[in-house]
């Protein structure tokens, strides 16, 4: 198992970018962009005392600002990545006439999110999950109950008649995406600042690591949403990588599957069905 595991997540950004330009230039165009533009972002520069010059004649104050800059430097750069991240979802699912909800489900606003959800149950639902997708899911969760402004959605982890497992990540992750798209998110503040903590501490990186797993459960429907739909489509594609780096052609369908891994071997067989760890809803 040591052999398999997660790439960083922007390079999975980038890879998805190059397999979505393989799979059709054109009709991906936007879809492409949107995830190389999250691959290369390197940094967002926050100063919250930019023009309080008042701040200089308090330590304590002037410490404060330093470590909240700091910290929410780290929070825009990881939610600009995510902007961008769900922007190519929007446009991925956007190409294809993704069936309405039946009436009985009572979801009344037909959005994208629901569609691609409820798609997802009809034709992916079955099949065995993308690999790490149920890991990433359960850091998901984990992250939300220690998270004070977004444990509330801790009660949206369970089955819904329009959601299976496959769907579920998309779920929770847009009702964090609503609250900061809408300007009812509230932005963290620092646990400690001053001398001996002017770095991100490890108990702050709840913040940063929650806005992570939503970009990584984002990029992997974006890959079992295409993996539905593309089916038994022959083409293949040079994304995956040999042990020495070079790029090696394979299926669009093994390239979906194994595109975030970083594997010593390309060969879908060794891979168990899946690594991912089985854990109970409620």
């Amino acid at each position: 198992m040591e052999k398999f595991q997660l790439i960083d997540l922007q390079e999975h950004c980038f890879r998805l970018s190059m397999l979505l330009g393989q799979l059709d230039q054109f009709k991906f165009l936007s879809a492409s962009d949107w995830l190389t533009i999250a691959s290369g972002i390197e940094s967002v520069k926050v100063n919250t005392s930019k023009f309080d010059y008042d701040i200089m004649y308090c330590g304590s104050a002037y410490d404060y600002e330093e470590k909240r800059s700091e910290l929410l430097s780290q929070l825009s750069t990881r939610l600009t990545i995510f902007n961008f991240v769900w922007g190519s979802f929007e446009s991925t699912a956007k190409l294809f006439p993704l069936p309405a909800l039946p009436k009985y489900l009572k979801r009344g606003s037909g959005s994208i999110v629901d569609r691609s959800i409820w798609y997802l149950k009809q034709h992916y639902g079955p099949k065995p999950r993308i690999a790490f997708y149920d890991n990433t899911l359960y850091l998901l969760r984990r992250l939300l109950e220690a998270n004070e402004f977004y444990s509330k959605y801790c009660k949206e982890i369970k089955l819904h008649n329009f959601a299976d497992l496959s769907g579920l990540g998309l779920h929770i992750v847009r009702k964090i995406r609503n609250e900061l798209a809408h300007g009812s998110a509230v932005m963290p503040l620092p646990d400690d600042w001053g001398e001996d903590a002017k770095k991100v501490l490890k108990s702050e990186y709840r913040h940063l690591n929650l806005i992570d797993a939503g970009s990584r459960i984002t990029l992997l429907t974006i890959q079992m949403l295409l993996l539905a739909i593309v089916g038994e489509n022959n083409l293949n594609v040079r994304c995956l990588s040999n042990a020495e780096g070079e790029r090696i052609e394979s299926s669009v369908q093994l390239a979906l599957r194994q595109i975030h891994l970083e594997l010593d071997e390309i060969n879908l067989d060794q891979i168990p069905l899946f690594p991912n760890l089985n854990f109970t809803i409620v």
